[in-house]
């Protein structure tokens, strides 16, 4: 399904999205408005996805390496890409400074106050948010169950240790 989603998308800024930024030569058989909708679609499974990975890791650091080694490697070969492209065929309205271009590394790059080396990239500034959620909430929830868990450990340790033991048991 996100594959499906990632197509929609792909189709979309293809036909309808280039068209209307940058136009085309010779107007195109076809439109497809709708693949907007793919962004939503991947991300609404996404998020279902990040729970079952974190699910299945060890702890919260397992976690970040396993999605910082999928997402920032593939991710700068992207800006790399992208930053070629722009050098070698010159679109100046794609164009960014050096500092800019550093700082579209980091992948949240717009709070940072940068300018995106490439639309589509606030996508991934998205999942950078969303994988901090997810831990934040996972932390709060394992602090929520982790001190009534102790606190209840703690008082049934003491109501054993403070017990009366039977004379010769």
């Amino acid at each position: 399904m996100r594959g499906l989603a990632a197509l929609a998308v792909a189709i979309f800024h293809y036909t309808t999205f280039y068209d209307s930024q940058v136009g085309h030569i010779d107007p195109l058989p076809l439109e497809f408005p709708a693949g907007n909708y793919g962004v939503h679609l991947f991300f609404l499974i996404s998020g279902f996805v990040i729970f079952m990975t974190l699910e299945r890791t060890r702890g919260s650091t397992d976690f970040v390496v396993s999605r910082f080694s999928r997402l920032f490697p593939a991710y700068w070969v992207a800006i790399a890409a992208t930053s070629l492209a722009v050098a070698a065929i010159g679109m100046p309205w794609q164009r960014v400074s050096a500092t800019d271009l550093l700082l579209n590394l980091t992948m949240v790059q717009q709070f940072l106050g940068a300018e995106h080396m490439d639309g589509s990239y606030w996508t991934l500034q998205v999942v950078a948010i969303a994988i901090s959620v997810v831990l934040l909430l996972a932390a709060a929830l394992s602090r929520l169950v982790e001190r009534p868990a102790l606190a209840w450990i703690r008082s049934g340790w003491k109501q054993r240790t403070n017990a009366v033991v039977p004379h010769g048991a």
